[in-house]
């Protein structure tokens, strides 16, 4: 009898390892390295800030941001009311920053190779769905649009626990918000259009933002691989002085002409030696 069922077993045990989900997170300062994990089963979802650009200068960095929201935490003010009463600065700073490529040779290499064999990549952006169309802006001057090869009919935007948005291929999961929640919910809205992906690949400059995508994708049954992006590590953890980050809000706040604006703010960056 045992003999009868075994060939059964093999069988079953076979099927098992072909459709087990498999799970890999490591750490890479290479971008280009994607290419070694995709095919056309596969969705690749990019953090976008330390990840495909950054600012040139430290202001407009979400470091920068942070390092804001530390000063009016000393004030007793919480955390949602300080990343209320900031994030338009941040957002006025960007208008008047320049940004750069993290990695262009391995970026523009590894995009050619997405687009190239239509693999479909997507934004997942802890930014805030009011900043949808600078971030979309920005992502154009560098020539890096997720929306050419996209189905127009995703759709996507929730109000709970955060307001979270999708537009022009980039989902915009919000600060406060868990990004792997965030995609689970957007998944599953667009589950009959994504019925060909069984592949997520992440990359994200910060690892509980890899984790968390992770963590969904089992729960989804989606094969995963999370790379928690260091390429940028020293430069995005740059300390400014609290009283350079005053004198420029108080710019970001008075100044209204971008132009002047930014040679105010570029004269204080090299007064304070940054």
């Amino acid at each position: 009898m045992c003999r009868r069922l075994l060939p059964f077993v093999i069988l079953i045990l076979c099927n098992f390892s072909i459709t087990a989900q498999t799970h890999t997170q490591f750490e890479s300062e290479a971008i280009v390295n994607i290419i070694n994990f995709v095919d056309q089963s596969t969705l690749v979802l990019f953090d976008i800030d330390h990840t495909l650009f950054r600012n040139k200068k430290i202001l407009g960095r979400p470091s920068w941001l942070y390092q804001a929201m530390n000063q009016l935490k000393l004030s007793g003010v919480n955390k949602l009311e300080r990343l209320q009463q900031l994030y338009p600065y941040w957002m006025r700073a960007q208008e008047v920053s320049e940004i750069e490529y993290i990695d262009e040779p391995g970026l523009r290499k590894l995009w050619d190779h997405l687009e190239k064999h239509r693999i479909l990549k997507l934004g997942l952006t802890a930014r805030q769905p009011c900043a949808s169309a600078l971030t979309v802006k920005q992502l154009n001057s560098l020539n890096l649009s997720f929306s050419d090869m996209l189905d127009s009919k995703f759709r996507f935007s929730v109000s709970k626990p955060f307001p979270s948005l999708y537009q022009d291929g980039v989902i915009f999961a919000h600060d406060m918000n868990n990004k792997g929640e965030i995609f689970k919910q957007f998944y599953l809205e667009n589950k009959e259009r994504l019925n060909k992906i069984s592949k997520i690949v992440f990359i994200d400059d910060t690892q509980d933002h890899v984790n968390s995508v992770g963590a969904v994708c089992r729960t989804l049954d989606l094969d995963y691989v999370g790379i928690r992006y260091s390429a940028d590590d020293r430069l995005k953890n740059i300390k400014l002085s609290n009283e350079l980050i005053i004198k420029q809000l108080q710019i970001l706040k008075h100044e209204s002409n971008n132009i002047i604006a930014r040679i105010k703010l570029e004269s204080l960056s090299y007064q304070f030696g940054y």
